[in-house]
């Protein structure tokens, strides 16, 4: 996944390596556990994209991070 979207990459304080791990690292541990779910989106068998989701309530939830394959971001929204 890329990540040269976000706030810490246009932040300038931290080099673009750091901010590829500091994702790395926060999706390995929402799925080992920190987040309730991880959902992962597939095309063609390969993942997309994935959400990891917190619950913190009841009929409530919160997206932790959303992360989209580069070649997925041009796709646009389809129903089936």
């Amino acid at each position: 996944m890329s990540y040269d979207q976000t706030r810490f990459h246009y932040d300038g304080g931290f080099p673009v390596e750091r901010c590829q791990k500091l994702y790395e690292t926060w999706i390995e541990k929402s799925c080992r556990g920190s987040a309730q779910a991880v959902l992962v989106g597939e095309r063609d068998g390969a993942p997309g994209g994935f959400i990891s989701c917190v619950v913190p309530e009841p009929g409530r939830g919160q997206i932790g991070l959303l992360g989209l394959e580069p070649r997925a971001r041009v796709l646009g929204w389809r129903r089936n």
